[in-house]
């Protein structure tokens, strides 16, 4: 499975162009970038993050260490399914916010357009879930390469023991944990405090799952 995932991306990196490489911090994303980083020019690779709501701090900590690790910058856009939360009043009013739907692709095709790149890159994987197989099947937006779309988890805990990369403690203490799930939103209240109610600046009723969690136990 390796071999053959690395004769792909060596096939990618040899077209020449420019690349925008998505890393969230989970164990997916850091494969894929320790994969791209190790092969393309600087100057060929972008690479961003997509945020739930800007300048958490246990997120801004996992992006500096990225940057340092990979020698890489990363740039940050809103996470396209913001404005699905916010226009189906999700811990919010929908009156509050007047934004327009936004869909993944049309968040890949900004990203391709501000950094001049061809492709996209994600750490997807089929075996991640069948909503996650069905957007890998679409074939409407051709342009986004997807390296390691037939691993599974024990390729991926494999390849980053091999290579010396740490593996994330959860995959709720790590960049992609942050949405609007009971789990996600009681992890960070517990573990990182003040993101949490920087979140609720946002989503104004978060603060609900606390006290249903006082109240009612998770």
């Amino acid at each position: 499975m390796l071999r053959e995932t690395l004769e792909a991306v060596s096939k990618m990196v040899q077209a020449n162009e420019n690349l925008a490489v998505a890393y969230s911090g989970g164990k997916d994303s850091r494969v894929v970038l320790d994969m791209f980083a190790k092969r393309v020019e600087r100057e060929r690779l972008a690479v961003f993050f997509m945020y739930f709501v800007p300048g958490l701090k246990f997120i801004e900590d996992e992006m500096a260490w990225a940057e340092h690790r990979w020698n890489v910058k990363i740039r940050q856009y809103p996470h396209w399914a913001i404005t699905t939360a916010m226009r189906n009043g999700i811990y919010c009013h929908p009156s509050e916010y007047n934004v327009p739907p936004l869909t993944v692709y049309n968040l890949y095709s900004f990203v391709l357009l501000d950094t001049n790149s061809r492709m996209v890159v994600t750490g997807a994987k089929k075996s991640d879930s069948a909503w996650r197989r069905q957007t890998i099947k679409n074939k409407k937006f051709t342009r986004v390469f997807y390296p390691l779309v037939e691993w599974n988890k024990f390729d991926v805990l494999s390849y980053l023991k091999t290579n010396g990369i740490p593996i994330p403690r959860s995959e709720k203490a790590s960049a992609t944990g942050v949405d609007l799930s009971s789990s996600s939103l009681l992890w960070m209240y517990h573990e990182h405090r003040d993101d949490f109610y920087r979140l609720c600046e946002y989503f104004s009723f978060a603060e609900a799952i606390v006290y249903r969690e006082k109240f009612y136990g998770k």
